[in-house]
């Protein structure tokens, strides 16, 4: 199964700030490292951070005000556990993501390195761009699609992977390639 994701590391330390996975079924997961020290991180990632769900939801019940922690901030020691449950026996995953090899080795971390992941994930993750630039370079035609820009929220990041990898997808099997390359 596909798993398209999307991750905030930080510039300073190159740790995991959060990460969103969309599954092909839909489904999705949204982890925000609780533990991290905001101090390390620069503007940039403490602007992304504002675009993400608060660290507690506050909701009213009459006139009294309940605050509950948010269940998608966690211990960075959480995210690790949350992801292969996320997974679950796919023995196969593939992650995808956007110019995501920085990206990806913050996600290997939180396993403590590459190394140390379960045994049925990846070690490397797939960049869309290089897929759409494969299947270009293949087809020798253009394919018509928006620039890659931050959205306002990671899910909706990861979602938009998911979109654009279906379409490369769909492109391909119009056109003589293959999304897979050979190894010869």
């Amino acid at each position: 199964m596909n798993y398209y994701f999307s991750a905030i590391t930080s510039d300073m330390t190159g740790e995991l700030v959060a990460i969103a996975v969309a599954r092909e079924d839909r489904e999705y997961l949204l982890c925000i490292n609780r533990s991290l020290d905001r101090q390390k991180l620069c503007k940039a990632n403490l602007d992304l951070l504002q675009r993400l769900p608060l660290e507690h939801d506050s909701f009213l019940v009459g006139k009294t005000e309940y605050t509950a922690p948010n269940p998608c901030w966690m211990p960075h020691g959480a995210i690790g556990p949350a992801l292969i449950r996320f997974v679950g026996v796919d023995e196969f995953p593939v992650f995808i993501g956007h110019q995501c090899s920085e990206a990806w080795s913050s996600v290997l971390k939180i396993f403590g390195g590459s190394y140390n992941t379960p045994h049925h994930f990846p070690r490397y993750a797939v960049d869309i761009a290089s897929i759409r630039q494969f299947v270009i370079d293949q087809s020798d035609a253009s394919i018509a699609e928006p620039e890659y820009s931050r959205k306002s929220h990671l899910l909706e990041e990861a979602r938009d992977i998911r979109n654009r990898y279906l379409n490369l997808k769909r492109f391909s099997v119009s056109k003589p390639c293959s999304l897979t390359p050979t190894i010869s």
